[in-house]
């Protein structure tokens, strides 16, 4: 696909994310494969959020490459648990937010956009997510479009501690926090995206 192709020439002009993301793919096998996808949907919700805005759709291409650059640094046993965290394991997973911007820095990333991404994409829009506890139109619209594309491909993608729930099924649970964890106009762009 068209998106595909500009991804693979926008990541080759860009050495520091390729080294990025060589960290993210030695790390974890699913981490690597789930970047790609919010990279490609969340490159995609920005065209249709911003049509003709080709720096948006490269920032947030970007920027979805890298979000979970930080569970690189989460031990396995947490990061592929089957069954549910404990409050102390969950504490560690949180990390990766801030783990995974402190990483893309060393690593030569200096857009702020792009790290507002993998630090913040983890806010919810009435402010009760992490690390920061941003609200509202305080997290960076970059945050917010990864966000929901970060949600949407976890809740359709088989991980060891559940089953894939149906496109359908899975952008029903993101409307249903539309507006209290997500941006709404995002949640509607997801909504043209997927074509329901």
């Amino acid at each position: 696909s068209r998106e595909a192709g500009r991804l693979a020439h926008n990541v080759v002009k860009s050495p520091q994310i390729l080294l990025c993301l060589g960290k993210v793919k030695d790390s974890d096998e699913y981490t690597f494969v789930h970047s790609l996808n919010v990279a490609l949907l969340s490159g995609y919700l920005a065209s249709i959020l911003r049509p003709g805005d080709e720096e948006l759709v490269r920032v947030m291409t970007f920027g979805g490459l890298l979000h979970d650059l930080g569970k690189a640094l989460v031990p396995q046993e947490i990061l592929n648990k089957p069954g549910k965290l404990t409050s102390e394991e969950y504490g560690v997973m949180k990390t990766h937010a801030i783990q995974g911007t402190v990483t893309a820095v060393a690593s030569g990333v200096s857009d702020g956009r792009i790290l507002s991404v993998v630090r913040n994409h983890h806010e919810r829009w009435e402010g009760d997510g992490y690390p920061d506890g941003l609200r509202g139109n305080r997290i960076s619209f970059q945050a917010r479009i990864a966000a929901v594309a970060d949600v949407f491909d976890a809740l359709t993608s088989k991980r060891v501690y559940k089953d894939p729930i149906r496109s359908r099924e899975a952008v029903s649970m993101i409307m249903e926090s539309s507006g209290s964890s997500f941006d709404a106009a995002i949640v509607r762009a997801l909504l043209v995206t997927v074509g329901l």
